[in-house]
């Protein structure tokens, strides 16, 4: 089962991924960065999600963080979860 978070690290930036913390280290697998702006038209908001890795040089999509890095981990909303 996937532990799906939203992660805020030291830089301001907040990343959507799968959450993994164990013995080993702490680890965020497929990470989008998040981006949340209003719309030109409605002014509602809207949620850009973007590769947060370089995919296209790297040869899987995961990467152990330093937990020092952190400020937060938040549970995703149900919408979110499903977009």
């Amino acid at each position: 089962m996937r532990n799906v978070k939203i992660v805020r690290i030291i830089t301001g930036e907040d990343v959507i991924c799968d959450f993994i913390e164990d013995a080993s280290g702490t680890y965020m697998s497929e990470p989008l960065e998040v981006d949340v702006r209003s719309s030109k038209k409605s002014g509602e908001p809207t949620v850009v999600l973007r590769n947060w890795l370089p995919i296209e040089l790297i040869s899987d999509n995961l990467t152990r963080v330093n937990p020092r890095n952190i400020i937060a981990v938040f549970d995703v909303n149900d919408t979110i979860m499903e977009y």
